[in-house]
C-alpha cells in the first residue's frame, strides 16, 4: 500500500542514529538501535527514556507487515507489550490507508481489531463484575469477560502517545453478539472506549515478505536445565509457556523473564497420552504439552478429571482434550459475548444447551507446559451445559468469565488420533456429552409410523372399495309359530315360514337349560370368494338373553364353518339410578370363503320361561375389517413407543448425574 505519513527524520536522542516518523500522526518513536523513546513536539524530540527489551510472545505479527481488513489496507507500525499476573499479550498499532488508525490486539492465538470511537459514560471500575451486561453506543449490549490491572512492559516503532511504562492501568474487556470485542481503559478520566471485533489471523491476509521473521523464543534457550534437580529441559512452545513442570524430579517452574523458578513440588505422574504426542483432530495437527488434575465435591463426594493442553504450532492456538470417567471431548474457548446464559439454559449459535452442573473446581495436578501462571488449589466455578454430543461451559472468577465449547469423542477417536493403543478400562457411567445411541432410531421412528400408518390407510381404503359389500341371507329366527310349539307341551314341531332368504326350519323340543329350535335354509350363493363373510346378529330380547349357533356348509367342497353369537339386555334401578347392561346386537367373521352353494344349519335359543325373542340373522359378504387395520395402528405405533422409552431410559440415566435439573428436563429443545 502507498503510505504518504508526512514523514518526518530526526536523530535519536540516545545513539543519534537516524529515525524517522512515517506515520503523520504518530507522537512517540522507539530507536531500534538502543530502545530510547522519543516524543514529538514542536521544538524537535524529547527523550522519553530506554524503554525495557521485548518479551517473545510467539506472535506471529511484525512491525512492518501489511494486511486488509474489512476492504481496507493497513500497516503495523508501532507495538506495544502489556503484562499481568496471568501472562504477557501484545497491542499492534495500525494505520490505514484511508487515514484511520487501530489496535490490533494477539493473544493465545486470538486476535482483535479495536478502534476508538468518542468518550462515553461508563460504569466505574470498581462497579464491575465478570459477567455483568451493560450497553455501550453503535454497539448495544455487551458483557463484561474480563476485568485486570496491567503493567506496561514495553513498546517498538511508531505510537500515537506515549507509554507509561512501568505504570499499571485497569481496563474491562467486553464481549457482544458477532465477534462483537471491545476495552475500556481506564487510565485517564473520562476513559478511553476501543470497540471493534475478534477477527480471524488468516481473514488479514497479513504480508511479511521482506521483513524478518519474528524471534519465536521467549528464554534464553529451548533446551534448559532444571535448578532443582538439573535434569535438561526441553520447551515445546517456548515463546508461550508461563509454567512448565520437570519430567525428572516433577518441580513446578516458572518461566518468566526467562529464568526457571522453583514454584512447587509435585507428584509424579503417569499420563494416558504422553507428552509431546502429536495427534490430528478435524483436519488440524496439535502437539500435547501440558496436562491438569482437576477436582470437584458434591455432597461429600469428590470427583476429579483430566485436561490435555492441545498446542496449534502453526496458528500458535490452543485447545484442550478433557476426560472425565473414560469419556472425552475436545474443547475451544469463545466469545462470551456469543453465549445467552439463562437459569436453566444457555443458547450458542442458535442452540439451546440445558444446564447440567455447576461445581467449584480446583487444580490439584500439573504437568508439562502452560500458557498462564497456574498453581495448585487454583479455582473457579465451573457450569456445565449440554446438547449431546456438544456442550458449553462457563468458567467464572473474580477477574474474567471464560467460556468454552466442547465436542464429544469416543476413546477410539481420540487414542487413533494419537495412533496410540487404545487403554482397556472403558468409559464408566454415561457421559454427559455422550450421544444418545437411540437418537437415530428416534429420528426415524416418528416418520417411520407415520408412513406405516399411511400404508395401512391406502389398504384400507383399497379393501373397502374392493370388498363390495353384499347381503348374501338373512332370516328371522324363530318363527311364531316354532315359538309357541316350542314353549307349550315340547312336542316336536315341524314348520316352515318366508324370510328373505326363503329358508325352511325344522323345530325340535329342547332340553335344559334353554330353549331352542334348529332349521336348515335353503341353498344360498355367494358369488365373490376369498372375501370375508360377517355373521350379524339382532333382538329385541330384554332383561333376558339369546343365542345362535350355526354351521355354514360349502355344498360343493363338503367343507363347513362354525360360528356362536349371543345377545342380552337386562336394565333396573337402584340407589345410583337407571343402569343397562349388555348388548343386544354381536357379530363375528368368517374370512376368504371360496365362492359357491352354501347351506346354513342353525340352532336358535333363549332363556326359559320367557317369551321367544325375535332374531335378525344377517350374512354380508365382502366386509372389509377395521379390526384388522386397528391391530396395524397399534403395532405401528408401539415401535416409536419403544424406542421412546429406551431413548428416554438412556437420557435418564445421564440426568442422574446432573446436580441442576431432575431427569424430566432432559428434552432437548431446538427454539
Amino acid at each position: 500500500m502507498s503510505v504518504d505519513y508526512n514523514a518526518i527524520a530526526a536523530q535519536c536522542p540516545g545513539c543519534g542514529a537516524p529515525l524517522e516518523f512515517r506515520v503523520g500522526s504518530s507522537r512517540v518513536i522507539v530507536c531500534d538501535h538502543c530502545q530510547f523513546s522519543a516524543l514529538r513536539t514542536d521544538k524537535g524530540l524529547e527523550s522519553l527514556g530506554k524503554v525495557a527489551d521485548l518479551v517473545p510472545t510467539g506472535a506471529r505479527l511484525t512491525l512492518g507487515a501489511r494486511g486488509r481488513y474489512q476492504g481496507a489496507g493497513f500497516e503495523v507500525v508501532g507495538r506495544v507489550q502489556l503484562e499481568w499476573k496471568q501472562g504477557v499479550w501484545d497491542e499492534w498499532y495500525a494505520t490505514f490507508e484511508d487515514g484511520r488508525f487501530g489496535w490490533l490486539a494477539e493473544a493465545a492465538g486470538h486476535y482483535y481489531f479495536t478502534f476508538a470511537i468518542s468518550p462515553r459514560p461508563v460504569p466505574r471500575f470498581e462497579a464491575l463484575w465478570p459477567g455483568q451486561k451493560i450497553f455501550l453506543p453503535t454497539t448495544g449490549q455487551v458483557v463484561i469477560s474480563d476485568l485486570k490491572k496491567a503493567r506496561y512492559l514495553t513498546a517498538r516503532g511508531e505510537l500515537p502517545e506515549p507509554i507509561p511504562v512501568g505504570e499499571e492501568v485497569a481496563s474491562a474487556d467486553v464481549a457482544g453478539q458477532g465477534g462483537v470485542f471491545g476495552t475500556i481503559d481506564y487510565a485517564d478520566d473520562p476513559p478511553h472506549i476501543y470497540l471493534g471485533r475478534e477477527v480471524q489471523f488468516d481473514d488479514l491476509r497479513i504480508d511479511t515478505e521482506g521483513l524478518p521473521p519474528p524471534k519465536l523464543q521467549k528464554v534464553s534457550a529451548a533446551k534448559l536445565i532444571c535448578p532443582k534437580c538439573r535434569g535438561p529441559l526441553e520447551l515445546r512452545a517456548p515463546d508461550q509457556t508461563m509454567r512448565v513442570t520437570c519430567p525428572h524430579c516433577a518441580a513446578l517452574l516458572d518461566t518468566a523473564e526467562g529464568n526457571l523458578r522453583i514454584l512447587a513440588e509435585l507428584k509424579r505422574r503417569q499420563l494416558a497420552i504422553p507428552l509431546g504426542s502429536k495427534g490430528t483432530f478435524h483436519g488440524v495437527e496439535y502437539q500435547a504439552i501440558g496436562w491438569l488434575e482437576r477436582e470437584c465435591v458434591v455432597e461429600d463426594v469428590s470427583y476429579d478429571w483430566e485436561e490435555f493442553l492441545l498446542y496449534d504450532q502453526e496458528r500458535a492456538a490452543f485447545r484442550w482434550l478433557v476426560c472425565s470417567e473414560g469419556h472425552w471431548s475436545l474443547v475451544e474457548s469463545i466469545s462470551a459475548g456469543e453465549v445467552e446464559e439463562g437459569p436453566k439454559a444457555a443458547r450458542y449459535q442458535g442452540k439451546l444447551y440445558k444446564a447440567f452442573s455447576s461445581v467449584t473446581a480446583r487444580v490439584t495436578g500439573i504437568v508439562g507446559e502452560l500458557y498462564w501462571a497456574v498453581k495448585l488449589d487454583e479455582s473457579a466455578v465451573a457450569t456445565d451445559y449440554v446438547r449431546p454430543p456438544e456442550g458449553l461451559s462457563c468458567e467464572a472468577t473474580a477477574q474474567e468469565t471464560n467460556w468454552s465449547h466442547a465436542v464429544y469423542l469416543s476413546a477410539e477417536e481420540v487414542f487413533q488420533a494419537f495412533g496410540l493403543e487404545k487403554p482397556e478400562s472403558a468409559a464408566r457411567g454415561i457421559g454427559s456429552m455422550q450421544p444418545n445411541p437411540h437418537a437415530k432410531a428416534m429420528e426415524k421412528a416418528g416418520p417411520t409410523a407415520l408412513y406405516g400408518l399411511l400404508a395401512a390407510v391406502l389398504l384400507l381404503m383399497i379393501f373397502l372399495v374392493r370388498a363390495g359389500e353384499k347381503v348374501v341371507y338373512q332370516a328371522q329366527l324363530p318363527s311364531r309359530d316354532v315359538a309357541e310349539a316350542s314353549s307349550g307341551s315340547g312336542d316336536t314341531k315341524e314348520t316352515s315360514f318366508d324370510t328373505a332368504g326363503r329358508s325352511d326350519f325344522h323345530a325340535a323340543a329342547p332340553s335344559e337349560p334353554w330353549t331352542s329350535v334348529t332349521g336348515f335354509s335353503e341353498p344360498f350363493v355367494i358369488e365373490n370368494g376369498r372375501r370375508n363373510l360377517e355373521i350379524q346378529l339382532a333382538s329385541d330380547v330384554n332383561n333376558s338373553w339369546a343365542f345362535v349357533s350355526g354351521t355354514l356348509i360349502n355344498e360343493d367342497t363338503g367343507e363347513a364353518d362354525e360360528f356362536n353369537l349371543e345377545s342380552a339386555h337386562y336394565s333396573g334401578t337402584d340407589s345410583d339410578g337407571a343402569w343397562t347392561e349388555n348388548n343386544r346386537d354381536s357379530s363375528t367373521f368368517l374370512s376368504s370363503l371360496p365362492a359357491g352353494r352354501y347351506t346354513l344349519r342353525t340352532e336358535a335359543g333363549w332363556e326359559p320361561g320367557k317369551r321367544a325373542p325375535r332374531i335378525t340373522l344377517t350374512l354380508v359378504s365382502g366386509v372389509a375389517r377395521i379390526a384388522h387395520f386397528l391391530w396395524v395402528a397399534l403395532v405401528v405405533g408401539l415401535f416409536p413407543f419403544v424406542i421412546l422409552w429406551r431413548y428416554g431410559a438412556f437420557e435418564g440415566r445421564r440426568w442422574e448425574e446432573s446436580n441442576l435439573q431432575p431427569s424430566s428436563s432432559s428434552s432437548e429443545d431446538d427454539e
